[in-house]
């Protein structure tokens, strides 16, 4: 999968959005559905999407954050 600059001028394919894509993906497979016209709001918006599911969340350190003094 793989994320190209769209060479023509096609509406935005998500949801109701009626912008001009300037993004296309583009996956493995073959035939008309294998591109994704995206505009660029669009696209910011799956990106905050897919961020909070995929980054993983901060573990919690044992120690609460505070340091042992050894000596």
């Amino acid at each position: 999968m793989e994320i190209i600059k769209s060479r023509y001028q096609i509406r935005c394919e998500m949801g109701g959005c009626r912008n001009i894509s300037e993004y296309t993906i583009k996956t493995a497979r073959v035939g008309i559905r294998a591109h994704l016209h995206i505009c660029t709001p669009c696209l910011g918006e799956l990106y905050q999407l897919l961020a909070k599911e995929i980054i993983p969340k901060p573990i919690e350190n044992a120690i609460g954050g505070r340091r042992r003094n050894r000596g």
